[in-house]
């Protein structure tokens, strides 16, 4: 979510292509989690997470906005990496934005053959729009 006016950002861009896009919900920017009681954090993350995962599941592709983050390029945090995987799990082609650098899950995201764009977001919209055809 720190990189939440980037997605916005890609957002615009595939919907100008004539892609219809659904990013993560513009409300959890605003949360403080770390000033948020376990219980309280468990319930308001789960809300979070059961509608961008109910996004996914009628999503026809999942794509990784994964930016330098903590000194690694091309991060992937744990929403991030949950998402691919659940994308994965149901047959989504994955799509990663940049490269990515050494972090702990890169095995596991490599493991999910995802199509790498380098920066570039014409190959997700070539693909998704000759899907529609």
């Amino acid at each position: 979510m720190d990189f939440f006016a980037e997605m916005v950002s890609l957002q615009d861009t595939l919907e100008a292509a004539g892609l219809q896009v659904s990013i993560p919900a513009a409300e959890e920017v605003k949360v403080d989690y770390s000033a948020t009681c376990d219980k309280d954090l468990a319930r308001i993350k789960k809300q979070f997470i059961d509608e961008h995962l109910a996004k996914i599941r009628v999503a026809d592709a999942v794509l990784l906005a994964n930016f330098t983050k903590r000194g690694i390029v091309g991060y992937i945090g744990a929403n991030t990496l949950m998402e691919a995987a659940f994308g994965y799990a149901l047959g989504k082609p994955i799509f990663v934005l940049n490269s990515l650098g050494d972090q702990p899950c890169r095995p596991e995201v490599l493991g999910m053959q995802p199509t790498f764009l380098h920066g570039e977001l014409k190959d997700l919209i070539t693909s998704q729009l000759i899907m529609r055809q």
